[in-house]
């Protein structure tokens, strides 16, 4: 595994499930070239109703990141020192239909800013808005989504959701090495989505899961190297194909 530097708290009682970490991933010394990275967040769930049938819970999600070089060498590295703070509080409610069927529906509201503008990220604060409904029959689900976001940027989020492209990729035009995707931004941006996954244990300990997830896009998006290729109503996708042994080596 990877060496981690940090600390983390975990609580659980009836209602509340708490999990909150550091993650210090890079440390510097004065005169180093590369910048410090510092992660810190922060889980929370409380339960607010659990019936039979219902259950309703409160999730409440923090997380700060620090992009730092007080004491980098500005010689070496230019300085983009930077803290950006995402949070995100939604509402989970679950159906029990029957003892094999389930529905359930989340939604989340999510809102992050930073101290100065990034230089990769390009935008101080922006806001996004995430909901997903589920049906759960045995070990298949089958779920639809929606997200819809306006100047949101994450560094540790997945690069579809985001305003700001992420795509490093290279690309030669007349034999010139252009980067076609740098600074590429869609302050308005939403997606609608799919997913299908089907998880069970095959033996005691030994679990195997498959998952499907679907992306269509109807935003436009075009980009200012090339006004004349406008995209819009994209369907894109991913899928996996999980392993799991939880069980003790003998």
């Amino acid at each position: 595994r990877r060496l981690e530097n940090g600390s983390q708290l975990r609580y659980q009682s009836d209602r509340l499930h708490l999990d909150a970490w550091l993650n210090w991933e890079t440390f510097i010394k004065k005169g180093d070239a590369k910048h410090e990275e510092l992660v810190a967040g922060m889980t929370l769930d409380y339960l607010l109703v659990n019936q039979s049938k219902w259950q309703l819970k409160i999730p409440v999600q923090n997380l700060f990141y620090h992009h730092g070089g007080q004491v980098n060498s500005d010689l070496l590295e230019p300085r983009n020192t930077y803290t950006m703070w995402h949070k995100a509080i939604g509402l989970d409610a679950k159906y029990a239909m029957t003892s094999t069927q389930s529905l359930q529906f989340k939604t989340y509201f999510l809102h992050h800013q930073s101290t100065s503008i990034p230089q990769d990220l390009l935008f101080t604060k922006g806001t996004g808005l995430l909901s997903e409904l589920a049906y759960q029959l045995k070990h298949l689900t089958i779920g639809i989504g929606y997200w819809k976001g306006h100047d949101f940027v994450s560094p540790r989020g997945d690069d579809i959701f985001q305003s700001v492209s992420q795509k490093t990729d290279l690309h030669y035009i007349d034999g010139i090495l252009q980067p076609y995707y740098a600074g590429h931004t869609e302050p308005d941006r939403s997606l609608f989505l799919g997913k299908l996954s089907y998880k069970k244990e095959l033996y005691p300990d030994l679990f195997v899961a498959t998952e499907v997830n679907l992306f269509y896009q109807n935003s436009a998006s075009q980009l200012e190297v090339d006004p004349e290729n406008k995209v819009a109503n994209l369907l894109d996708y991913n899928y996996s194909v999980k392993v799991r042994y939880s069980g003790l080596l003998k």
